[in-house]
């Protein structure tokens, strides 16, 4: 559990909260993600005791899931932009421009949903119960120290409420 700290700050530092205007990571942050990630899943494939069959499609599976899961995020990113800017203080808001942000956000909450269905079932697929519940703890464990040194790190102003 030694490394969870430097790898937290390594995450933390290369998956800072962009600004709205640079939704692309620059490519060392890329390769600094990636090998975050293998770094996540090879203490997964320790710790879960997995084969290397079960490792090879863990690997592939949550590939294809974070590129969902990013894409999510960009659109989430992009939607709360706009909900923000059309309601400035002093300026009327359109309200068809809000109800059409509003649902496209509802049915991003929808689409996140729907990925972690996704990979709940294909999961199944190749992993015991057992590993499953395994896997869900460890990474909710890690996203939540990632999320609290996220905090730590972010001035106030720019938090989330």
């Amino acid at each position: 559990m030694r490394r969870w700290p430097l790898l937290l700050l390594v995450l933390v530092t290369a998956t800072a909260p962009v600004a709205a205007q640079d939704l692309d990571p620059a490519p060392d942050r890329i390769a600094l993600r990636e090998r975050i990630e293998r770094t996540f899943l090879a203490r997964v494939r320790e710790e879960m005791s997995l084969t290397d069959d079960q490792s090879t499609k863990l690997l592939e599976l949550t590939r294809r899931t974070l590129e969902r899961r990013r894409g999510v995020e960009l659109e989430n990113r992009r939607l709360n932009g706009a909900l923000a800017a059309e309601m400035r203080p002093g300026v009327a808001a359109d309200p068809r421009l809000l109800r059409r942000t509003l649902d496209s956000i509802v049915e991003l909450r929808v689409a996140a949903a729907q990925i972690y269905r996704d990979e709940q079932r294909e999961l199944g697929t190749f992993l015991t119960d057992v590993q499953r519940a395994q896997y869900h703890v460890l990474r909710e464990r890690f996203l939540n120290r990632v999320e609290a040194v996220r905090t730590q790190r972010t001035p106030p102003a720019r938090r989330r409420p």
